[in-house]
């Protein structure tokens, strides 16, 4: 480790401030504790990623629940009057930014770590879209905890993305406890990364993340286990990039491609997928695409 710092002692829980970082870093760290007898380490390494440097002509937006525990982006609690401007102002939902301000391309929604409670799903419409090149990003944190949107398993979807919504990035955020984690229809340019999608049960037969007719979509780097029905799903989707996933103890199929313009689907890793009312499952289904599909690198076991 490059550098140490002393936290004290004090019986409970110790938390520290820390100056001098760099701006859109990644930093691990790992704590130890000493005493007269030895010295104990924690059993994991922990990351955080630092906020980049503020661009000229974008507009940042934050957001945190009621809880600054494990916050990487706030100083402060979320409140619903707060402007969401700066860190020490966040509002309390996603929701409540869209309702107050139109976003636009390179504008970036920072949701700090917690669970979001949703009492109905978080629609983003084409208003709110970026431009090629320039998207608008809703990023979740780094950390152990995570950003998670959860629905509480109530009907309807996590977030749902309304036609025209272009050129959306989704970073680090989780998503639980609807029909459906992610459903984006006609929606171009969109790019889920990092993601976590779990435990999503459907009443309709998409799972995990739903895409239909969206123009090369990109999900990559995330983590889309124990849904109902499909993990990743794509339909009619031209150019579409599935890539270096964990789909896992899904019902019907990992990752599903279905009348798709020439997909790639690489570097997967699809398991553990399960019976469902007598329905064979499979890892990785590919059906009806056109112009080719290139599959590369993926890794299927135990799917039965």
């Amino acid at each position: 480790w490059s550098n140490e710092v002393e936290m004290g002692s004090a019986p409970g829980r110790l938390t520290l401030d820390i100056s001098g970082l760099a701006a859109n870093r990644t930093y691990y760290y790992r704590c130890f504790a000493s005493n007269a007898v030895g010295t104990n380490w924690a059993a994991e390494t922990a990351i955080f990623t630092t906020a980049p440097p503020a661009v000229a002509g974008v507009s940042n937006y934050y957001v945190n629940d009621v809880s600054t525990d494990g916050d990487l982006y706030c100083s402060v609690t979320g409140s619903v009057g707060n402007s969401g401007t700066s860190p020490s102002l966040p509002k309390a939902s996603v929701s409540a930014v869209l309702a107050a301000y139109n976003l636009g391309p390179g504008d970036v929604i920072w949701v700090d770590t917690g669970f979001y409670n949703l009492g109905s799903a978080l629609t983003i419409t084409g208003a709110d879209g970026g431009a090629a090149g320039s998207n608008v990003v809703l990023r979740g944190t780094t950390g152990p905890a995570g950003s998670v949107l959860s629905r509480g398993g109530g009907a309807g979807d996590v977030i749902t993305l309304s036609s025209g919504t272009d050129y959306l990035r989704i970073e680090n955020l989780g998503m639980t406890g609807g029909d459906v984690g992610l459903n984006a229809d006609t929606c171009d340019g969109l790019q889920v990364i990092g993601c976590t999608v779990y435990s999503n049960n459907p009443i309709s037969p998409y799972g995990g993340i739903y895409l239909l007719n969206c123009g090369s979509p990109v999900v990559s780097n995330s983590i889309v286990c124990s849904n109902g029905y499909y993990g990743i799903y794509l339909s009619g989707c031209p150019n579409g990039l599935v890539a270096g996933n964990l789909s896992a103890s899904n019902t019907l199929a990992g990752i599903y491609c279905e009348s798709c313009e020439a997909p790639v689907v690489i570097g997967n890793t699809c398991r553990d997928q399960w019976w469902w009312d007598g329905v064979q499952v499979s890892g990785i289904l590919m059906l009806n695409n056109t112009s080719g599909e290139t599959m590369i690198s993926n890794r299927c076991s135990h799917n039965t």
